[in-house]
């Protein structure tokens, strides 16, 4: 058997990030020598709990990974299904090992009927790993009306393998800086689809969004609340004399946080997705909203007092472009206060992270660059704040 510490000292050699890409994964020639032992570690009722998850975890990895040996690895893994089924089976109590498990079990669609009828008895929908692998193997229509099972599938198995790396940390595989990201495609991913949807828009706030924030910001631990939001709005620098604009307002969340702190009546919501506003007009009745594209917002130069655009920078197709629209529209002292998402760190959690925004069609964010845009749209560089990989900012306009 071996032990966590012993893989540790290869992992480089066993999976690696592709140059240049975070989202894309290589095994190699001797990585198919190493998937028996990490079989046995996972097997083993002698091994620490959290070395067994991260061993479930890397033979996800591994089965996920491309390159000349991936089908053979693949085919090796496959080999561990009973001992996957009787580990679940064995420690369900165990949150780490478990989601990791379930994590390694998704990839194997064609052992959906064997997986379920160990696993069914015993696991519900209650169980958030559950039911995402159940997802992956049979995406529910509501779903597959916004999205191809691709999409829809790396989404998924991204969260998943995200949970279980904020449950059992595992170390940076490949260390260094950050890799490029190629930008999301300028047409509607996963994500502004959901929000088009009238079912699932009735779902975003308490279940849509709640899933977005944990595997966009790392918010696994619930470290960032709905009342830390609001509090950031409220807490920050009052605007200038004008209208308040609650860019892309969504379901009217926290536009209705800017109404109880400036008045109903200085407030516009502005939001390219009808179904979104049907839900933000049925809340704020005293409020004015219009549909509009955040690239040509509706307003002359310097008339706004103050805009805010939260959670919704990574979702829109040129934020650079936003940030600079927002700056035109913003009247001298006017504040604009945002919450977006970091990019973390080139590694594990980072590859779950970037085969998230490549599927949905999102993007997370250097501080540096968001530096350099508020700079050029005439507003003065902010401090950073925000849990984990959740990011705020206050920009005041200078000019």
């Amino acid at each position: 058997m071996r032990a966590w510490s012993d893989v540790e000292r290869v992992l480089h050699r066993i999976w690696t990030l592709d140059a240049g890409r975070d989202d894309e994964a290589s095994v190699h020639a001797d990585t198919v020598r190493t998937v028996p032992p990490l079989i046995e570690l996972v097997a083993s009722s002698a091994a620490d709990m959290e070395d067994r998850g991260r061993a479930a975890l890397l033979l996800g990895l591994i089965a996920e990974g491309h390159g000349a040996a991936a089908a053979e690895c693949r085919a090796e893994i496959r080999k561990g299904m009973r001992t996957y089924l009787d580990a679940l089976v064995r420690n369900r109590k165990r949150d780490g090992l478990v989601a990791a498990l379930f994590y390694l079990l998704a990839h194997f669609p064609e052992d959906t009927r064997t997986i379920l009828d160990v696993l069914g008895a015993r696991f519900d929908e209650g169980n958030p790993a559950f039911a995402q692998m159940r997802r992956v193997f049979d995406p529910p229509s509501t779903l597959r009306r916004v999205g191809s099972v691709e999409e829809l599938t790396a989404s998924t198995l991204a969260e998943m393998g995200a949970r279980a790396v904020a449950t059992l940390p595992l170390v940076s595989v490949t260390p260094g800086d950050l890799g490029e990201q190629s930008a999301p495609s300028s047409a509607a991913g996963l994500a502004q689809r959901l929000m088009e949807d009238r079912a699932l828009v009735k779902l975003y706030e308490s279940h849509v969004r709640p899933q977005f924030l944990r595997v966009m910001g790392g918010n696994w631990a619930d470290h960032l609340s709905p009342g830390d939001e609001d509090a950031y709005i409220m807490q920050a620098p009052s605007p200038a004399p004008g209208p308040v604009l609650d860019l892309a307002c969504g379901t009217g969340r926290w536009t209705r946080v800017l109404a109880g702190k400036v008045g109903a009546e200085r407030v516009v919501g502005l939001d390219l997705s009808w179904p979104m506003l049907a839900e933000s007009r049925a809340l704020l009745r005293n409020v004015a909203f219009v549909r509009g594209n955040a690239l040509r917002l509706p307003f002359a130069d310097g008339v706004l007092g103050g805009a805010n655009c939260f959670n919704a920078l990574q979702v829109l197709p040129d934020p650079e472009g936003v940030v600079r629209e927002i700056g035109r529209c913003l009247r001298k002292d006017a504040v604009l206060t945002c919450f977006s998402f970091r990019r973390a760190p080139r590694g594990v959690y980072r590859y779950f992270q970037s085969r998230f925004e490549r599927a949905a069609k999102v993007r997370s964010f250097r501080e540096e660059d968001i530096r350099a845009w508020l700079t050029d749209a005439g507003m003065a560089a902010p401090d950073f704040s925000g849990p984990d990989l959740c990011l705020f900012f206050t920009a005041r306009k200078s000019v």
